[in-house]
């Protein structure tokens, strides 16, 4: 009776962990790919548009 109560809660952290690894791996491509820059740019673009600078 108590695995049955545990599963739920298997199947959830091995959920997350499947997850965090395929986020990092994401984030390590796009690190790669120097794409953060890009990002960046926009992100600045996009602040100083909106407070009237740019």
């Amino acid at each position: 009776m108590d695995n049955a109560r545990n599963e739920p809660m298997a199947r959830r952290r091995f959920a997350f962990f499947m997850a965090a690894i395929l986020a990092a791996g994401l984030l390590g491509v796009g690190i790669f790919r120097k794409e953060f820059m890009e990002t960046l740019q926009n992100a600045v673009l996009i602040c100083l548009s909106c407070i009237g600078i740019g």
